[in-house]
């Protein structure tokens, strides 16, 4: 979804996830979890998205931000990649969110 869809959606991403954010121009992907999809897209979108009451820090993925700035909202793609529909640190998967939305796996490819 564009990041003007986002904008209108983003109450409903309340749950756990993958996601990745696709650069249109230069094909890069920022991939990502969180255990709360809303609170980290925002964080990372936060200077092009709406959202009231927000009590999330800005995100301090400096590339990402950095690309956001240089090829402007327009030239990104928001896509979960996996929805959780509930937060299981006993799967191994589950522990794979929980690892990246706890900043050990990060990748901007």
């Amino acid at each position: 979804m564009s990041i003007e869809e986002l904008n209108s959606n983003i109450e409903q991403l309340n749950y756990p996830g993958i996601y990745a954010i696709y650069c249109k121009v230069d094909g890069k992907f920022y991939i990502g979890g969180a255990t709360v999809l809303k609170d980290r897209l925002y964080s990372h979108l936060c200077g092009f998205l709406s959202m009231p009451n927000n009590r999330v820090k800005p995100s301090s993925n400096t590339h990402l931000q950095k690309s956001l700035e240089i090829y402007g909202p327009a030239n990104f793609q928001v896509i979960i990649l996996h929805k959780f529909l509930y937060e299981s640190p006993s799967t191994s998967l589950g522990r794979h969110v929980l690892a990246c939305a706890r900043g050990r796996v990060r990748f901007f490819l």
